[in-house]
């Protein structure tokens, strides 16, 4: 299910044939940042006024997304992992 609201966005629109990898490139334009050429997914123009439209600036960035360096996760103590252990047994998840 997806719903829109706010101002620039068409009241009582039903968007039709929208997918889950259109929301980052809508998002995207909406922030007024470039899309990658590389993103699925495209913008939902239709669901948006013409003024709306008319002021988005849809650009698209050449090249590969950018992905960033994640540090590595420090090791988990022996008891960090029990407790962890436990409290997902209290809430089902292991048996």
């Amino acid at each position: 299910i997806l719903f829109l609201s706010g101002p620039g966005v068409r009241p009582g629109y039903q968007v039709q044939g929208a997918s889950i990898m259109d929301i980052a490139p809508t998002v995207l334009a909406l922030m007024d940042v470039p899309i990658p050429e590389l993103m699925d997914g495209h913008v939902l123009e239709a669901a948006m006024t013409p003024e709306l439209q008319r002021q988005l600036n849809i650009t698209y960035s050449q090249g590969e997304m950018v992905r960033q360096e994640v540090e590595a996760v420090p090791e988990m103590s022996s008891e960090d992992e029990e407790l962890i252990r436990t409290r997902l047994e209290d809430l089902g998840y292991l048996g």
